[in-house]
């Protein structure tokens, strides 16, 4: 990542201007959102081993479907056994493309770390996969696979993998659905997030069947 630029007055990363806190980090010239499943799945693998995975307690928060339709419903009930110890790690939490950026010599950054903390390993290796592959089934594989090659950790090919992306993307649409339900922009969230949603829900078979 783009090293954060010390604020001088205080030596502390945040500085607070105008009531809101701000972080500053070093510039760097790039192209957003420019690389490979395979690409990012080694990224993930590098902040994983810096982040130390450790067996714990599965990370507790699921989300309600009701108000979504049965499909949905379904969908939840369908990744929602799982085991109760996973591997955690502290990492990014939202590594999409939106988060990355290729510098000129090749290489490929994490940008925009504030969703960063303690997540499952396998729930975050297949979320990121689903969200760079856009749910296609060879580039889904392809990024788990480079995944399970570089880091030795395997992912299984079962329905509970997908519980924190589905966590994820519905707390997301609730939030939309909520407070920005009055704006042009949250009606386009909530109707592109239940389009991945669902999408999810019809090829989740292919996808795990890609796996292996």
């Amino acid at each position: 990542m783009p090293e954060p630029v010390v604020e001088p007055s205080s030596g502390h990363a945040l500085a607070r201007l105008d009531g809101g806190l701000f972080r500053v980090h070093r510039w760097v010239d790039g192209r957003p959102g420019v690389g490979s499943p395979v690409e990012v799945a080694a990224l993930l693998v590098r902040i994983h081993a810096a982040g130390e995975a450790r067996w714990a307690s599965a990370p507790s928060g699921s989300w309600t479907a009701d108000r979504w339709g049965a499909e949905l419903v379904r969908l939840t009930r369908r990744v929602g056994s799982g085991p109760d110890r996973v591997l955690v790690v502290d990492s990014h939490g939202d590594l999409d493309r939106k988060n990355t950026l290729r510098l000129v010599d090749g290489t490929l950054m994490a940008l925009d770390w504030d969703a960063a903390g303690p997540v499952g390993v396998l729930h975050e290796a297949v979320s990121v996969a689903l969200d760079w592959s856009d749910a296609q089934p060879s580039a889904f594989a392809a990024c788990v696979g480079a995944y399970v090659r570089h880091s030795g950790v395997v992912v299984p090919a079962q329905p509970w993998v997908f519980a924190g992306w589905v966590a994820g993307q519905g707390g997301w649409l609730d939030d939309n659905a909520t407070h920005r339900h009055d704006t042009a922009r949250g009606r386009a969230e909530v109707r592109t997030t239940l389009g991945r949603l669902h999408r999810l829900a019809t090829r989740m078979d292919a996808l795990l069947a890609a796996l292996y």
